[in-house]
C-alpha cells in the first residue's frame, strides 16, 4: 500500500495543509522542532490504525489533538492499492466522538466498491498491530514487557487457528460458559485453560467430597416381598374405606344441604303466616256491623240530592257576591260628585239610591233563599263520610277474602313441607362407621412398616449407594476429560506447538529484513525473550542499544514487520538522531528497498533546514531529481514541495 495524498484540517496547528505525494516512494519531510512534521505521522496513525504512539490503545484522549479555538478535526488520507480509496476521519469535541468512513475512489460498479471498502477496513483491523509499528518508529520499544509479549504474540500467531472439532465440542460440553474457538489463538488458549483449570479444581474437589456410605445390614426372618404384598393390600382396603366415607360424607352433605333449604322454606312460610293473620286483623277492624252498614247506605243514597244542592248553593253565592260588587260600584259613583268620572255624564242620586235599594232587597231575598239550602243539605246527613266509610268496608271485605285464600296456602305449603323434613330423619355423622375400621387399617399398616422399615432403609441404602457410584464414576471421569483438555490448552500443549510453529517463520521473515541492516533477532514466547544482535556483536534486549544502534533496529524493526504484514509501507520519525554517514546510509538502504519493491513506500522526518531539493550527483542525470522522491519543507503547519 502506498500514501497518495494526506490532508490535516484543524489538526494540531494545522488549519489546512496537504501533503501531495502522488506516485512518489520515497519521500522526506524537513523542517524545524515543531514546526508540524510529525502531525502528519501521528495523524495518519491515527486514520489507518485508530491511536498513535501519543495516545493509548483505543485512541482516548484525541481530543488534544484538535485546533486549540476548534470543535473537530479532519483526516483524510488517500491511500493506494489494488485500487485508490480515501479513509477520512473525525474528531469531534462534542458527543459523536472519532467517526471514520472509507470510500473507493475507481469507477466501478457499486458493489464492487462496497466489497473493496469492507476488505480495506478489515485488512486495516486485522493489521493494526503491525500499521502502529509500520507508522511509528518508537511505538514498539514504549510498550512494557507485557504489552510487547502480547503484540509479538499478535504478530507471530495466526489471527485464527482451527482447533480440532473434538476438543471444540469437549470442552464446550465440560463448561458452563462456552469458549469462543473463532478469536484470536493465544486468547483462545488462556481462556479455554482457565475455565478448564477451575472446572477441574470444582469437579475433584467434589470427587473428594462425594462421600459413598456403606449399605445397611439385612434383616433376616423377614420376608418382605409377603410383607410389601400385605402392606399394599391394607392400603389397597384403606384407601376403600376413606373412598366409602367420602361418598357417605357427600351423600350427607347433600341431605343437610337439603334439610337446610327445607327449615329455611318452614321459616319463612311461618312468617308469613303471622304477617297475614296480623292483616287480617287489621282488615276485619275495617269491617262494619249489618246495622250501621245499612244506615249508612241509606245516608249515601241521598248523594244525588246532595249534589244538586250543593249546585244550588255554589250558584246563590256566585249570584250574591255579584249583587253585593254591583252595590259596591253604585256607591262609589254616588260618592264622586255630580258627574260621572269616568264619561262626565251627570249623576242622579236619587236613581242610584233607588237602585241601590232594589240591589240590597234582592241580595236579602237570595240569602235568605242559600241558608234555607245550607239547612238541607245539613239535615241529608254526611254524605261523603258515609261514601267514604262504605268503600273502607267494602275494600276490606274482599282484602279480608284474599289473605284468607293465601293464608290456607300458605299453612297447606308449611304441611307438605314439615312433611318433607320430618322424612329425612334425624342428623347421623357419616364418618361414624368408618372410624374403627379405618383405625384398624392405620394400625395394620403401621405395625408392617415397623417390620418392614429396617428392609426397606437397606434397600433404600443400596439404591443410594448405586446413584452415588453411578454420580463419582461421572465425576471421575469429568476429571479425567478436564485433565487432559487442561493439558491440552497449557504452555506445554497447543501452546507449544503454536509457537513452534509459526515463531520460526516470524524469525525468519524479519531476520531476512534485519540482515540488510546487519541486524538478527531471537524470539521466543514462554518465557518471553525477543534477543538482538546488532553488527558490533552485541546480543541483548532492544533497551539496551546504543543511541544510534537502537534508532538503526526501530527503523529495520519497522520495515521488517511492515514487510513480514504485507503492509510495504513505513514511516520513520526522528532521523535527524543519527549522524550525517549512519543517516545517508539508512536513506540508501531504504530508497533501495523502494526501488527494488521490498517496500512499496517509505515516508523519512526529519529535523532540517535545508530546503534544497537533493539531485543526482554523477552519471548521464547529473543534476535531475532522484526518481521516485519527493521532499517537503514543513514551517508553521503549513507544507510546501521542495523543487
Amino acid at each position: 500500500m502506498k500514501l497518495r495524498k494526506l490532508r490535516l484540517q484543524n489538526y494540531r496547528i494545522h488549519q489546512d495543509s496537504t501533503l501531495d505525494i502522488g506516485d512518489a516512494k520515497f519521500v522526506c519531510l524537513r523542517g524545524k522542532n515543531m514546526s508540524g512534521k510529525t502531525s502528519f505521522a501521528e495523524a495518519l496513525s491515527m486514520n489507518l490504525a485508530v491511536t498513535t504512539v501519543s495516545l493509548p490503545a483505543d485512541g482516548k484522549g484525541f481530543k488534544g489533538k484538535i485546533g486549540l479555538s476548534d470543535s473537530k478535526a479532519i483526516i483524510t488520507a488517500d491511500i493506494q492499492g489494488n485500487h485508490l480509496l480515501r479513509k477520512n476521519v473525525v474528531l469531534n469535541c462534542n458527543t459523536s466522538g472519532r467517526t471514520g468512513e472509507a470510500v473507493c475512489l475507481d469507477e466501478i460498479g457499486e458493489k464492487e466498491k462496497n466489497e473493496v471498502v469492507d476488505k480495506f477496513e478489515n485488512f486495516l483491523s486485522d493489521k493494526k498491530e503491525s500499521l502502529l509499528i509500520s507508522l511509528n518508529t518508537d511505538y514498539f520499544s514504549k510498550l512494557d514487557r507485557e504489552k510487547q509479549t502480547n503484540l509479538l504474540a499478535k504478530l507471530v500467531l495466526p489471527s485464527h487457528y482451527n482447533f480440532p472439532q473434538d476438543k471444540i465440542e469437549a470442552t464446550n460440553r465440560l463448561l458452563n460458559k462456552p469458549i469462543n474457538f473463532d478469536s484470536e489463538p493465544f486468547d483462545v488458549i488462556a481462556k479455554a485453560y482457565d475455565a478448564l483449570y477451575q472446572e477441574r479444581k470444582t469437579t475433584n474437589r467434589q470427587v473428594e467430597d462425594l462421600v459413598i456410605p456403606d449399605p445397611l445390614p439385612m434383616v433376616k426372618g423377614v420376608d418382605s416381598a409377603l410383607l410389601q404384598a400385605e402392606l399394599n393390600a391394607v392400603r389397597e382396603q384403606r384407601t376403600k374405606l376413606q373412598a366409602e366415607r367420602d361418598a357417605a360424607v357427600s351423600k350427607a352433605n347433600e341431605v343437610e344441604v337439603k334439610r337446610g333449604r327445607l327449615q329455611t322454606k318452614i321459616d319463612g312460610l311461618q312468617t308469613k303466616v303471622r304477617d297475614d293473620k296480623r292483616r287480617l286483623e287489621a282488615e276485619e277492624a275495617n269491617i262494619l256491623p249489618a246495622d250501621k252498614l245499612k244506615a249508612l247506605e241509606e245516608v249515601a243514597s241521598r248523594s244525588d240530592k246532595f249534589t244538586q244542592l250543593n249546585a244550588q248553593h255554589s250558584e246563590f253565592l256566585h249570584a250574591l257576591r255579584v249583587t253585593n260588587d254591583q252595590i259596591g260600584r253604585l256607591n262609589s259613583i254616588s260618592g264622586k260628585g255630580s258627574t260621572c268620572p269616568a264619561c262626565d255624564q251627570p249623576i242622579y242620586g236619587e236613581k242610584i239610591a233607588s237602585l241601590v235599594a232594589d240591589l240590597r232587597k234582592e241580595y236579602e231575598e237570595m240569602d235568605s233563599k242559600l241558608q234555607g239550602i245550607d239547612t238541607a243539605i245539613e239535615a241529608l246527613g254526611d254524605i261523603q263520610g258515609a261514601l267514604s266509610s262504605i268503600q273502607k268496608h267494602n275494600s276490606a271485605v274482599k282484602e279480608k277474602s284474599e289473605i284468607e285464600k293465601s293464608l290456607s296456602e300458605t299453612v297447606d305449603e308449611g304441611k307438605k313441607t314439615r312433611t318433607q323434613l320430618n322424612a329425612l330423619g334425624e342428623r347421623e355423622d357419616a364418618t361414624l362407621p368408618f372410624n374403627d375400621p379405618l383405625a384398624l387399617a392405620e394400625t395394620k399398616i403401621n405395625n408392617i412398616l415397623e417390620k418392614l422399615r429396617p428392609v426397606i432403609a437397606a434397600e433404600e441404602r443400596v439404591k443410594e449407594i448405586e446413584r452415588l457410584t453411578e454420580q463419582k464414576k461421572k465425576l471421575v471421569a469429568k476429571a479425567a476429560s478436564l485433565d487432559t483438555l487442561t493439558k491440552y490448552f497449557d504452555k506445554d500443549g497447543i501452546k507449544a506447538e503454536l509457537i513452534g510453529k509459526y515463531i520460526g517463520s516470524f524469525e525468519s521473515k524479519i531476520n531476512s529484513v534485519l540482515s540488510a541492516w546487519g541486524y538478527k533477532t531471537a524470539l521466543t514466547m514462554d518465557p518471553f525473550s525477543f534477543e538482538t544482535t546488532t553488527p558490533r556483536g552485541y546480543v541483548g534486549p532492544v533497551k539496551e542499544l546504543s543511541g544510534a544502534e537502537e534508532h538503526i533496529f526501530k527503523a529495520a524493526f519497522q520495515c521488517a514487520v511492515s514487510i513480514a504484514a504485507g503492509i510495504n509501507f513505513v514511516v520513520i520519525d526522528e532521523i535527524e538522531e543519527l549522524g550525517e554517514d549512519i543517516r545517508q546510509n539508512l536513506y540508501n538502504k531504504l530508497y533501495t528497498m523502494v526501488q527494488e519493491r521490498t517496500l512499496e513506500q517509505a515516508i523519512l522526518i526529519q529535523y532540517s533546514l535545508d530546503r534544497t531539493l537533493p539531485l543526482i550527483k554523477e552519471g548521464p542525470d547529473k543534476g535531475k531529481p532522484i526518481p521516485g522522491t519527493k521532499y517537503f519543507y514543513v514551517e508553521n503547519g503549513t507544507v510546501e514541495e521542495l523543487k
